[in-house]
């Protein structure tokens, strides 16, 4: 039924927000990775910053 499926789909929706989460600590345990994998910054801007 509606409600079965409802379980399902919070089911869904919870793992995959656990899942993004511990990507992400894993993604910045490295600290020359503390910029999102999206949107690193290039070499020049990482000493600019220094």
């Amino acid at each position: 039924s509606m409600n079965a499926y409802l379980v399902v789909y919070l089911c869904i929706l919870i793992s995959k927000a656990l899942i993004n989460t511990v990507l992400k600590y894993v993604w910045q345990a490295n600290p020359n990775r503390d910029e999102p994998w999206y949107n690193q910054k290039t070499e020049t801007e990482r000493q600019r910053h220094v």
